[in-house]
């Protein structure tokens, strides 16, 4: 796979950790549009995205790959294509352009005419759409080409499409080309801090400073012309202490945005004393006559004032002035604490509140016995190998099997957020070998997903896969299946369990690619998976987000399972073998 690209490699070093991942079940245009898709809003889980967002194939409705994030309610909707010639001038545009009937399609058919792998995201992204959430729509086109003036033409014009068809205030829609210099862009920055890095001049007038040894800080009144220039400058790229905390405040918050908005509007002599500011970490300024330069910035603090001055009329923004404060520093430990501590508004990922978690870092250090990566951190991610288990992916999937389903399909950042939900999840008791047990489950899950999905895309499968592949399909379907598996647990292990935590991998099956024990999951699924589709019945849209769906459901499968004891046991025997009760 990605044969062609190998003499691309040392200009775009993003092909090597592609080339080397295992895409089993993918075609080539499908792990690059997902390897691209995880690598712009952070999803480094690759497969575990595949299995959710991939829905290329036969009669795809222009649409390869659709994924909500609930957490953010950010909706990345896409077309990928790979050329036999890598890193050519430019995309054909007719490419971006297809996204319009897609999008089409998506938002206005009847549910019944789409593709039934369609449908469930479709019912999903409508009804977001009409809950009056703030709700941001990505349009991309991802290729390994290099971008155009003519495909951003085509891809704003899908977008000023999908803003008619979908009429509402709450709904942002937004677009980006994401050829092979931006993938690369987006590879690099995995690691970064800062991703501005480049000289940036702001205007400054009176300013107190303040400094102690380890860092250099300033604080001034920054007109808000200027940060509205500088958001237009570089968009997103401003919050790289984390995207996906940005999305999730500017997105889910909209009635704090609005009260910016009327301050700004209504009250611009008092924004300064009305409005908490930014905090913006650099490596370094200067002040020269009334301009401060920065080396390298991130808004650390702030995310929701700089985004709707950066969204306001020039008239408005010109009238008002920001509380701002800068900080200097380049020592490693100070710059994630300054991050972390700044993290009022969501500005760093939740669980990097726990990276120094005692919790976190038994766990990090039992896992490097088995020479696996346990990645509870921010920094890092670019380096980490594609057998790493991650800790906000494997969160919600732990909270789910112990019982917190509605926490981890509802807002996962509570997890590491709140002490008690931290606690429940995350008890200091926790091993690495019950960790590494449900991260094969849910690794089995998906693996089931993406196979299902290719029978049905050649027209291989059966009504039954159908079905299953239905259920499986909306975004909370895994959750519900790993709640359904944790409230099954002893039926499944064969025994009493008194503490679920206890259910746990022998030492000899944790394993860095996981694969005795996802495939002994995979065989207790196909057991498993027939009665659960039965029981959440032929609409499962709302089965898959109720708890007391969910106890319905655990309860007749549960009941089934016990009555035909000795017909299921041998789907669960070789899971039986790999793991115990310590």
């Amino acid at each position: 796979m990605f044969d062609n690209a190998t003499a691309h490699e040392s200009d775009f070093p993003f092909i090597q950790d592609l080339k080397k991942r295992s895409w089993d079940g993918l075609s080539e245009t499908q792990a690059f549009g997902v390897y691209a898709l995880g690598l712009h809003c952070a999803e480094t889980d690759f497969l575990s995205l595949a299995a959710d967002a991939n829905t290329d194939g036969t009669d795809d409705k222009k649409i390869d790959l659709l994924h909500i994030d609930r957490d953010t309610n950010s909706v990345y909707i896409g077309q990928a294509c790979v050329y036999e010639t890598w890193n050519k001038e430019a995309a054909e545009s007719n490419k971006a352009a297809d996204l319009a009937s897609g999008m089409g399609w998506l938002l206005n058919d009847k549910l019944e005419t789409l593709p039934q792998r369609l449908q469930p995201k479709a019912q999903e992204l409508r009804e977001l759409i009409e809950s009056g959430e703030q709700v941001r729509i990505d349009l991309l086109f991802i290729h390994n080409a290099n971008e155009s003036m003519n495909v951003e033409s085509e891809l704003r014009s899908v977008a000023n499409t999908t803003k008619r068809i979908v009429d509402k205030e709450s709904v942002n829609v937004s677009f980006r080309e994401l050829g092979i210099k931006r993938i690369q862009d987006s590879f690099d920055d995995l690691d970064k801090d800062l991703l501005i890095t480049s000289v940036v001049s702001l205007p400054i007038q009176d300013n107190y400073r303040l400094n102690n040894g380890g860092w250099d800080a300033i604080v001034f009144a920054l007109a808000g012309n200027a940060l509205k220039q500088l958001y237009a400058d570089y968009g997103e790229r401003l919050f790289s202490a984390n995207i996906r905390g940005y999305l999730s405040v500017v997105n889910k918050k909209g009635n704090i945005n609005k009260v910016i908005r009327e301050t700004a509007s209504e009250s611009p002599d008092n924004f300064w004393p009305y409005n908490n500011g930014i905090t913006i970490l650099t490596n370094r300024f200067t002040i020269e006559d009334d301009q401060i330069h920065l080396e390298g910035l991130s808004i650390i603090n702030g995310a929701q004032t700089t985004g709707v001055i950066g969204e306001l009329d020039a008239t408005i923004a010109n009238g008002i002035h920001v509380p701002c404060r800068v900080v200097a520093c380049t020592d490693d430990d100070i710059v994630d604490n300054i991050i972390r501590y700044n993290n009022t508004q969501n500005a760093i990922k939740s669980f990097d509140l726990r990276s120094n978690d005692a919790t976190q870092h038994k766990l990090r250090n039992s896992f490097e016995s088995y020479e696996i990566e346990y990645a509870h951190r921010r920094s890092g991610l670019r380096r980490l190998p594609a057998t790493a288990i991650h800790a906000d992916t494997v969160a919600p999937c732990l909270a789910s099997f112990h019982g917190s389903f509605q926490t981890a399909i509802r807002n996962r950042a509570d997890i590491f957020e709140s002490d008690d939900k931290y606690n429940n999840t995350f008890p200091a008791a926790i091993t690495a070998e019950h960790v590494f047990l449900v991260q094969a489950l849910a690794d089995a899950i998906d693996e089931k997903k993406t196979t299902l999905k290719a029978r049905v895309a050649a027209q291989e499968s059966s009504t039954q896969d159908e079905l299953l592949l239905k259920l499986l399909n909306y975004s909370t379907s895994k959750q519900f299946v790993i709640a359904v598996v944790g409230r099954l647990a002893e039926h499944i292990f064969g025994g009493r369990i008194a503490d679920r935590f206890s259910w746990k991998a022998i030492a000899a099956s944790v394993l860095p690619n996981r694969s005795r024990v996802r495939v002994a999951w995979s065989l207790a699924l196909d057991q498993i998976l027939p009665l659960i589709r039965h029981a959440a019945g032929n609409d499962p849209y709302k089965t898959v987000r109720s708890q007391e769906d969910l106890i319905r459901v655990s309860d007749e499968v549960g009941t089934l399972l016990e009555s035909l004891k000795t017909h299921y046991a041998a789907g669960f025997v070789p899971l039986r073998d790999v793991t115990k009760i310590a």
